[in-house]
Formats: C-alpha cells, sequence, structure tokens
C-alpha cells in the first residue's frame, strides 16, 4: 500500500502569485504551500489517510514543463485560501532560533526586531540564541529548534578565519559572534536543519564551508556599485540578477529583482556545496544556495527582514523558510508513526 501522493507539473504558472494549491484525495484536502501550479495530479489508492505526511517544500523544485515528482503529505499542516492568511495559524509553528548580537560598549546582548517580527508572521516562533560559544550550550538549545536564521550583524568575520590578513578597512571583529555562529553551522550541518542565512550570516556561512571574503568591496572592487546605501534602509537600492532553476528564483518568480544593500563586505570565493544564485551589476554575489536536494540553506546578502512587510518577494523568503521548517519537523515526527504506519498494513 503507497501513502503517496504523485503530483505531474503540466506548466507552472510563474506569473500567478497566489499561494495555495489544492490537491483532493478522498475526503482530505491537502493544500500545497507554494506559487499556484497548474495540475495533472493521480493519488494511488490509500486507507491512511491520517498518516500521509506533510506537504513539503518540494512543490518549490518544479523546475520545468512536465517536471514529475512525489510529494508526501499530512492534513495536520495546511492552509485553506490564499487570501485568509489567519488559516495558516493553526498549522505548526516551527521554533526558529536566532543568534544575537554584542553591543561592545554596554557588554549586552542585543537583535534588531525585525528579524523576529518576519519571522512570527511567516508562521514560526522566534527563539534568541545568547553568544555563548560553548558546544553544549549550542547542542542543547538546537535540540528543540526547527531551523535557523542567521542573521546580519554590525561586525565582521575574523579573516583569519579563512587564511587571510586583515584589510585596513576591515571593520569591528567580535570573536564571541564569529564562535557562536560557527558552533552553529555545525549542528546545523550534523541535524540537517534549514537554514536561512542574511547578510553577515551568508558570510559566516561560506566561511563555515572553506570560502573567503571581500573584506572592503569599495578598496578591493573597483568600479563596484554603492552597497551601503544608508537611510531609507528598506528602500531598494540596486538590482540584482537571479539564477534560472534555483530555489530563489522560483521564490521571485522572476529572473532579476531590486533590494536593498547594507554591507561593506561580499563572498569570494564560494565555500563547499554552496552554489552562487544571484549576482550585482558590478558581479558581487548576492546569495548562495546549497543544492543538495536534502537540504535547506539559503543565503541572501540584502535585508528581507527590513522590507517584508511591503515587499512580497522578501516575504515569501520568510515563508519559504518556515515552510522548510515544517516539512523537516513532520518528516523527524516521532518513531512511533512508522510503526503505526505499518500496524495499519498487517
Amino acid at each position: 500500500m503507497s501513502d503517496m501522493l504523485d503530483v505531474r507539473y503540466a506548466s507552472a504558472c510563474r506569473q500567478d502569485l497566489q499561494y495555495s494549491t489544492y490537491v483532493e484525495t478522498r475526503s482530505v484536502t491537502f493544500t500545497v504551500l507554494s506559487r499556484r501550479y497548474d495540475l495533472d495530479h493521480s493519488v494511488e489508492p490509500c486507507e491512511s489517510h491520517d498518516k500521509l505526511k506533510h506537504v513539503g517544500h518540494q512543490t518549490a523544485l518544479a523546475r520545468s514543463e512536465s517536471s514529475a515528482f512525489t510529494l508526501s503529505c499530512n492534513p495536520m499542516t495546511y492552509r485553506t485560501d490564499n487570501d485568509d492568511r489567519e488559516q495558516a495559524s493553526s498549522a505548526y509553528r516551527p521554533r526558529i532560533g536566532i543568534t544575537m548580537r554584542l553591543e561592545l560598549d554596554s557588554n549586552r546582548f542585543y537583535l534588531g526586531r525585525d528579524y523576529s517580527e518576519a519571522v512570527e508572521a511567516a508562521g514560526g516562533i522566534p527563539v534568541h540564541i545568547s553568544l555563548i560559544p560553548k558546544r553544549e550550550y549550542i547542542a542543547s538549545i538546537l535540540d528543540d529548534l526547527d531551523g535557523i536564521l542567521l542573521p546580519g550583524s554590525d561586525s565582521d568575520v575574523d579573516p583569519l578565519r579563512y587564511g587571510s590578513e586583515p584589510h585596513p578597512k576591515l571593520g569591528t571583529v567580535v570573536n564571541i559572534k564569529d564562535e557562536t555562529d560557527l558552533l552553529v553551522l555545525e549542528e546545523i550541518d550534523n541535524r540537517n536543519l534549514p537554514l536561512f542565512a542574511i547578510c553577515f550570516g551568508m558570510q559566516v556561512l561560506n566561511v563555515h564551508r572553506g570560502g573567503t571574503l571581500i573584506q572592503d568591496i569599495e578598496s578591493q572592487r573597483p568600479k563596484c556599485l554603492k552597497h551601503e546605501q544608508g537611510s531609507p534602509r528598506d528602500r531598494k537600492s540596486h538590482r540584482i540578477t537571479l539564477a534560472d532553476k534555483t530555489s530563489l528564483s522560483f521564490i521571485a518568480g522572476a529572473e532579476t529583482a531590486v533590494v536593498n544593500s547594507h554591507h561593506h563586505q561580499a563572498i569570494d570565493a564560494v565555500g563547499q556545496n554552496l552554489i552562487e544564485t544571484a549576482w550585482a551589476a558590478d558581479g558581487v554575489i548576492e546569495a548562495v544556495e546549497d543544492p543538495r536536494p536534502e537540504r535547506f540553506v539559503l543565503g541572501v546578502q540584502w535585508h528581507p527582514e527590513i522590507a517584508w512587510k511591503g515587499d512580497p518577494f522578501a516575504e515569501r523568503l520568510f515563508e519559504r523558510f518556515i515552510e522548510a521548517c515544517r516539512d523537516r519537523k513532520a518528516n523527524t515526527e516521532t518513531p512511533d508513526s512508522q510503526s503505526y504506519a505499518e500496524s495499519l498494513e498487517s
């Protein structure tokens, strides 16, 4: 007996920005948390609808016309209408860890409110991670988390960590920020937790994967764009080009986007198991992702947390991240699930 839902994508309507697609199996309706697609769908007979697993983030992986893949689904987690976002609140709300910053003058941990508000609005529960670079602490706190958001920072990654000497334009280095984020990244790899990395977060991700950084774009990259736009911080200041057939391009639904910009460093050599997925006009890398299908690792150089209230692309980035966290949770439910399903078959 199969408990899988096979969906064949006949034609992807990329310009349709509605998120809910309904797939009916007997008396149960599942909602695919994705952009709307025209579907030719078929479902093999299944007696145990209640054991179908969560319709996951794989819907965003449709690559072209007539592409086909198998989805698993769980009626516990679905939304009923694109026009009624409140319905999503009944779905599981993933716990999202967000590493904090250190204010050197006051010696206090802090974090801008935008990250937590964007996570909560997308359906997650933000959990702040103090900058305590102890492996036991990090492992313990991640035991209760479903995903990680690595935020921006007003500090720079120590260049010694990627084999370079400090450039004269290097900013402030906060060792416990580097150390904590790197320990979190180790645990993410070990646990296959979904990761959304923003600005500094993308840079430290790249260093963790063995990559290097441009320590100061303006002085090290002649004819560069202005990447530190200043105020207002949510203003879209330059265009980026998106690589085709990537998670980012399908989230955007377009080949280009216009984003804000608040960074003086950037990725130089790309780390292991990362690919470039967006670039500014001057060639600066604006996004990376892990191409392995079993992982959700996405890094962006701009700040979608600032703009999500008025920018559909920024909003979809957070929704897609939360969706990946729900999918992982559904696929790692209690060990009793498999034995329960086996008992139904016997």
